[in-house]
């Protein structure tokens, strides 16, 4: 996992002063000796992840998909950086869609690191009306996104591509992943809240949009780490659900949350929203049993 340093210290200095004991930082202080030993030392997961490799492939792949026709439905997975991570890989979130009793599709998972709702709105634009399964993932980081991120320029091929920059072997202690959640609800909840209804209304116009184009779009509740963030996200969580629960109802779509019933533990996430190797084969099967049940209920096995 790539760190920097100054990150971290102003993480460190955000949360001490007004959330943790001397004995908490000094913890925090270890586990970061800990973090930094194991990042030097372990294989470095950027020999296969590049920073802006996720943009580069939604690039490719909506370069490459555009005017196509394709024979074989297509299923797209949207989402920031806990959306990639969700997945083990296109091609074996493909087999397992076959071996679930689903048929060939093109799956793509177009998950990018801060990628949002405008992100999202422009790339459908690009992509073939042909039938097609849209999962849009949501967080609460969907929420404090604005504009849109410019395309990379690429060739419209789609090359080989490694979407995971969390490995296992980086995995942050318990006591470094609480102190995460007392800096999110410091500095990034301000943000969620002054952004909210912009990008409320924008997922709405995501929604009418792959309708309008024939797609058939579900709204994903996005992996978080229950076990370390408790009850102390309840507010924004709440806030998000609720209104997606009412886009849902009024264009008549699926709210999917498996979060109350999937055994994830705090093991399986590097942090408290990007999973690694055990949670990543979890999500994956819950995911392909979803895209099945959706192709069947459209129409498209």
């Amino acid at each position: 996992m790539k760190v920097g340093m100054s990150r971290v210290l102003r993480s460190m200095r955000g949360a001490a002063p007004h959330s943790l004991s001397r004995s908490a930082v000094l913890c925090l202080l270890i586990t970061l000796c800990f973090c930094v030993d194991a990042l030097l030392s372990a294989p470095s997961a950027a020999a296969r992840f590049k920073a802006g490799d996720d943009w580069r492939h939604v690039a490719q792949v909506a370069g490459y998909m555009s005017g196509r026709s394709p024979k074989r439905p297509l299923v797209y997975l949207l989402g920031g950086s806990a959306a990639r991570e969700c997945i083990v890989s296109e091609k074996s979130w493909r087999a397992q869609i076959v071996a679930r009793g689903g048929p060939q599709t093109l799956a793509f998972g177009l998950g990018a690191a801060s990628q949002t709702y405008d992100d999202n709105i422009r790339l459908l634009r690009l992509l073939p009306e042909a039938p097609s399964i849209v999962i849009i993932g949501v967080n609460v980081g969907r929420y404090t996104g604005k504009g849109a991120h410019k395309l990379p320029q690429v060739k419209p091929r789609i090359s080989a591509y490694d979407p995971h920059r969390f490995r296992a072997a980086h995995v942050l202690s318990d006591q470094w992943k609480s102190a995460m959640v007392t800096d999110w609800l410091r500095r990034r909840h301000p943000v969620f809240k002054a952004r909210f209804a912009r990008n409320d209304a924008k997922l709405e116009e995501l929604v009418a949009l792959c309708i309008d184009r024939g797609f058939h779009p579900v709204l994903l509740n996005l992996p978080v780490n229950q076990r370390v963030v408790g009850r102390r996200m309840d507010v924004p969580r709440r806030r998000y659900r609720v209104a997606c629960q009412r886009i849902c109802r009024e264009y008549g779509i699926d709210w999917v949350n498996w979060l109350p019933s999937i055994p994830l533990v705090s093991a399986d996430f590097v942090d408290n929203w990007h999973l690694v190797e055990p949670g990543r084969v979890k999500w994956q099967a819950r995911l392909a049993n979803l895209t099945v049940r959706l192709l069947k209920q459209h129409g498209m096995d």
